[in-house]
């Protein structure tokens, strides 16, 4: 599953109640000592950087 679908999913478990990946998130975010919206951006900027050339 992509990761589109696993946030889409999400977003869907959260209107019906669900979010247990919100739950691993803010788990993963506690565990290296942010916020979890903090957490969320920078693998967000990570995923969208130009990959470097070897």
């Amino acid at each position: 599953m992509d990761w589109f679908a696993r946030v889409t999913r999400a977003r869907n478990d959260d209107a019906a109640g669900g979010g247990f990946e919100l739950d691993a998130v803010k788990a993963r975010a506690a565990k290296a000592g942010m916020p979890y919206q903090r957490f969320i951006r920078q693998a967000l900027e990570a995923a969208v950087q130009p990959r470097k050339r070897a």
